[in-house]
């Protein structure tokens, strides 16, 4: 999860922006505050997330949710 002041967000992401050259290449947009030099700060946390990518994983979720 990325978490960044509107000001930031409105001049990378605002109108007629563009995706940065490794931005491209990978598809993530966290490269664009890299190559433009925005400090990032990433904090490890425990992996108690359950991803949900495709529909069986949603399927799972929806189970233990009791949907």
């Amino acid at each position: 999860m990325y978490g960044f002041p509107l000001k930031i967000l409105n001049k990378y992401f605002g109108k007629n922006k563009y995706k940065s050259a490794f931005e491209k290449f990978e598809d993530i947009e966290i490269l664009r505050f890299i190559e433009n030099g925005t400090k990032v700060k990433m904090v490890e946390v425990e992996d108690n997330i359950l991803s949900v990518d495709t529909l069986k994983d949603l399927q799972y979720a929806n189970k233990l949710n009791n949907v």
